[in-house]
């Protein structure tokens, strides 16, 4: 029997992946604006689509048609209540029904055919305003599926494309899901858009002059580009990069007094005070833009380092809500994390409404979604921030990072997220151009090399492979001892001493002149009353730092615990020489003089 054909498809039945791939459509159908709706579904096979479809939407006339009898009458058995919806037609002659419908839906049945471009278009014809498709992203031809797809195809067309997977990411992959709107306006409204950067700024000189210099780098060349800065920093170079920064570039800086505690060291720390504050911010960005008629906005933290092509890329995508991702190790004992996230408060997995899973189901779809986030593509979210642009159309409907207060959630762009959506809109994330952020001021050394990386991709006329931002930050794990010293610390602070120990033996491995590891393990080795390696520490410690206040201190306190008052003496003694205002030691010293310790 010949794949594809009529007796094929009449003996299979139609597919099993239907429901499935019908979450991604529907979720896609409560976004449009126009309701009740006249429904098509072309090769609508036993039904369970339209079934699906009279269900979510009941005030809806939906319809089904397949080219295949069997499954026409199997569909009208299976579900009676629709028996006269469903009829039987060809796909390439769908503009002989001589009736229109508001949408025309489509699942994964062009990539089986071998003129899909004819289909399209007698689909196009049915449709009086919205099309749906749905197809395998990329995925090269194989048994029943001979066609093979890039956005290309569908966006040269006037869709909207983006990427999506369902909860059985192991068996259906990654899709495109492909909308049309025959009366959509096209969201560059003017021959030459007019776009307002922004961004509220508190951040340190050698981080803000990175940020500012890949503003500079953008590739912003058929646009008119504006820059809004909230200048809220406390250090004066900070300031003077802003107005270095305005002299060459269209700039408006607006000044506000830094207040709040925002605390920088490992993480970042914001009080309630400090995220209502940069909420406030962003919303008078917001306003001005608006005010202003500008077609979008790009708002973006001052911790971002960015692609040349990021700009114009997203503007190409044609969304209202669209970030471009970027990768961060939150805890430096974790992965490498994206700012996006699929639903909750930060899940990186799909799920259906009220579906119950359990912990290796969790970790399993978690993997899957860093793996298609790391994947060059647009996808649909259900949060993002830092680096978003946002067209004129949703910020004149009024999207902004005000509060909901009976919301349970931290942070103003999960606000500003779920306002959004709420409002109709869409959120997406693209992978293709990812921004290197710098989390922790050690990222800084990692810059240059992300810049080669920006280099290599437009020499190459490729994208950016968030792979090997990724690797890059891992790199860290393995090659930094600060990072080993660091984990130590943390560990010994948790009471996991042997734990510790073997990070700060890893961190004098890379660098055994890190005189910290040496003083720490000292201390540890001194409480296991091991003598010997406690002393070698100790003094390798001293040797390497001998005007460190805190490691002669230690190392004196060390020889007297275990019993070498002598030594402990000379060490103070010596130190003392070089800083003679230095009181503590001084006192030990005296006593020590005055046999009270000898």
């Amino acid at each position: 029997m010949k794949i594809n054909s009529k007796e094929y498809w009449d003996k299979k039945g139609g597919s099993q992946q239907t429901q499935r791939f019908a979450q991604i459509v529907i979720k896609n159908i409560h976004f449009l604006p126009t309701r009740p709706l006249t429904i098509l579904d072309v090769g609508c096979a036993s039904g369970e689509m339209l079934n699906m479809l009279s269900f979510y939407f009941p005030f809806s006339k939906v319809y089904g048609c397949d080219f295949s009898q069997a499954a026409i009458h199997k569909a009208k058995e299976k579900y009676p209540n629709l028996k006269e919806n469903f009829f039987v037609a060809d796909i390439f002659s769908l503009s002989k029904i001589r009736k229109k419908f508001d949408l025309v839906i489509c699942l994964n049945v062009l990539g089986h055919l071998e003129n899909p471009e004819k289909a399209l278009n007698e689909i196009i014809k049915v449709s009086k305003r919205y099309v749906i498709i749905l197809v395998p992203a990329e995925q090269k031809p194989f048994g029943e599926h001979i066609f093979s797809f890039n956005e290309s195809f569908f966006t040269t067309r006037n869709f909207s494309v983006h990427k999506d997977f369902t909860t059985h990411f192991n068996i259906d992959g990654i899709q495109f899901v492909c909308i049309l709107d025959k009366k959509a306006q096209n969201l560059i409204l003017t021959e030459t858009p007019k776009i307002l950067i922004g961004s509220p700024i508190r951040q340190e000189p050698e981080i803000l002059k990175e940020f500012l210099s890949s503003l500079s780098a953008l590739d912003t060349s058929g646009l008119s580009c504006d820059y809004l800065f909230i200048d809220n920093n406390e250090n004066k170079l900070s300031k003077n990069l802003l107005r270095d920064f305005a002299k060459q570039h269209p700039t408006l800086i607006w000044e506000q007094p830094p207040l709040g505690n925002y605390t920088k060291h490992d993480f970042h720390e914001w009080d309630n005070l400090v995220i209502q504050r940069v909420a406030e911010f962003k919303n008078k960005i917001i306003n001005y833009a608006i005010k202003e008629k500008y077609d979008f906005l790009f708002l973006t933290d001052s911790d971002l380092i960015l692609h040349p092509f990021t700009l114009k890329h997203l503007l190409s995508k044609k969304k209202d809500i669209i970030s471009t991702i970027f990768w961060t190790k939150w805890e430096k004992q974790i992965c490498p994390l994206p700012q996006v996230w699929f639903s909750g408060q930060y899940d990186i997995f799909k799920k259906i409404k009220g579906e119950k899973i359990d912990r290796n189901s969790k970790i399993a779809r978690t993997n899957y979604g860093l793996t298609v986030l790391t994947t060059p593509g647009t996808y649909e979210v259900g949060g993002l921030g830092a680096c978003t642009l946002i067209s004129r159309q949703a910020l004149k409907k009024g999207i902004n990072f005000e509060e909901i207060y009976n919301l349970p959630y931290i942070g103003e762009d999960r606000h500003f997220c779920i306002r959004a959506v709420a409002m109709g809109f869409q959120l997406f994330v693209d992978t293709s151009y990812p921004a290197f952020h710098i989390y922790r001021k050690n990222d800084l050394s990692k810059v240059e090399t992300y810049k080669q990386y920006c280099k290599e991709s437009i020499q190459n006329g490729t994208v950016l492979d968030s792979i090997k931002i990724i690797k890059m930050l891992e790199e860290e794990m393995n090659t930094n001892p600060k990072f080993y010293y660091e984990e130590g610390e943390r560990l010994y602070k948790e009471g996991k001493i042997e734990e510790a120990t073997i990070a700060f033996k890893k961190a004098l491995e890379l660098d055994p002149f890190l005189d910290l590891a040496h003083n720490n393990l000292a201390f540890i080795y001194w409480q296991k009353q091991d003598v010997e390696k406690a002393l070698h520490h100790i003094i390798k410690a001293m040797e390497i730092s001998p005007d460190n206040r805190d490691i002669i201190w230690n190392c004196g306190q060390i020889m007297l615990g275990l019993g070498y008052a002598k030594d402990a003496y000379e060490v103070y003694k010596s130190y003392l020489k070089r800083h003679p205002g230095e009181k503590e030691i001084r006192q030990v010293v005296e006593e020590l003089e005055k046999g009270q310790i000898f």
